[in-house]
């Protein structure tokens, strides 16, 4: 497995309701620094990982730092 099947896996596992609404009463606050390099999928599992909303999230980063474009990120996720 490499880190792409990581994400997706990730993601598949946050499509069960069960699962998202776990992971979304366990944390109070969920803060991601660097988040102009942050990819479509990881968005996405940003997204069911926290509560409906995003109203305990935090994102920090700067989109004209952005450098992991040949990786799949996305610096439009960031808006």
């Amino acid at each position: 497995m490499d880190f792409d099947d990581l994400e997706r896996g990730a993601l598949r596992a946050l499509e069960s309701l069960h699962v998202q609404r776990a992971y979304q009463s366990r944390f109070e606050l969920v803060m991601v620094d660097e988040f102009q390099d942050t990819n479509p999928i990881q968005a996405e599992i940003l997204k069911r990982f926290t509560r409906p909303g995003l109203t305990n999230v935090c994102v920090v980063g700067d989109p004209k730092q952005a450098i992991y474009r040949f990786r799949g990120a996305d610096v439009s996720v960031f808006d």
